[in-house]
């Protein structure tokens, strides 16, 4: 049975992937404050990777079966903005498959969504990111789903009160070179997250067919400027997401109600990947897995086991 190990890496990180400002020809002080872990007992010269005895995080004792049936490289990095305190990240990456899809996961307390994404990257490869706030939902009263942007003018109808750009940096970074834009998330028993929500930023489009998964609470959530019905790519997408008996909401996001959530800065950016959250009740972890199942297959992603 192969051991998980910790990989620590080194190389730093550049560039993003998408942002709500031009980039400057050289990087911010808040983006040159990013820091990684120092690996463990060697040198400069690349990634170590440590015994999986050596990790007490409740995620990974409880996925230790899991993740000891694949090679798992899994790496730490702290990300400093000026005025607060670290965010921390954890990344999971699939050696054996490491081009795969990419995940993030902003929310420490949502165990059954780390469980999915554990299974995720073992069955499809690629790698996840998750938010290390010891198991906690925020850090601090900061929720990293409610943080991303670079400029403080592009965070005006957010609940923070200034930008965090070293962290947004970070975040799109860990997709560069991902086909699309991915999440996990769970939800609470019921509203106002569920298929049945019909606001003027968010629409529910419910299942076609039924394949078990039509609890209102288990979701896709995908994102656009536009209406759906003027959004051909999503739109056709949501459908065959419907056909194949997943619940969809859609967000039509806009300037004015921009809450700093991923998907809100990912269509805000411009970046033209598809986004995708996948969002089951809590605890709800075998449906959470079946409709990973069903997005990859729509995605065109074959299983790597």
């Amino acid at each position: 049975m192969a051991a998980l190990a910790l990989c620590v890496a080194l190389q730093a990180h550049g560039g993003v992937a998408a942002s709500d400002e031009p980039l400057a020809s050289h990087a911010t002080d808040e983006e040159a404050q990013l820091n990684l872990f120092r690996q463990r007992g060697g040198g400069a010269g690349g990634a170590v990777c440590l015994p999986l005895a050596d990790e007490r995080d409740p995620d990974i004792r409880r996925n230790r079966s899991m993740l000891a049936s694949f090679p798992v490289c899994l790496s730490k990095a702290t990300v400093r903005d000026a005025g607060r305190a670290d965010w921390v990240f954890t990344t999971y990456s699939n050696k054996a498959a490491p081009n795969g899809p990419v995940w993030y996961l902003p929310h420490d307390d949502e165990d059954a969504a780390f469980d999915a994404a554990v299974y995720a990257i073992a069955t499809y490869g690629g790698r996840f990111i998750a938010a290390n706030a010891r198991e906690e939902r925020n850090f601090g009263s900061i929720d990293p789903n409610r943080a991303f942007g670079r400029t403080n003018g592009s965070v005006g109808p957010c609940a923070i009160t200034r930008a965090y750009p070293a962290y947004t940096k970070f975040v799109m970074d860990g997709f560069r070179g991902a086909r699309n834009i991915l999440t996990l998330h769970t939800n609470m028993d019921g509203p106002p997250l569920n298929v049945r929500v019909n606001s003027e930023k968010l629409r529910g489009y419910p299942a076609t067919a039924n394949v078990g998964l039509s609890d209102p609470d288990n979701v896709v959530i995908l994102a656009g400027r536009q209406p759906l019905e003027n959004n051909r790519r999503v739109a056709r997408f949501a459908t065959a997401l419907r056909g194949a008996g997943i619940n969809v909401i859609y967000e039509r996001v806009t300037r004015a109600n921009n809450d700093c959530s991923l998907s809100n800065y990912v269509t805000l950016s411009g970046d033209r990947r598809l986004y995708v959250n996948i969002e089951a009740q809590d605890g709800a972890r075998t449906a959470q897995k079946r409709m990973i199942d069903i997005v990859m297959r729509q995605l065109g992603v074959r299983p790597v086991r």
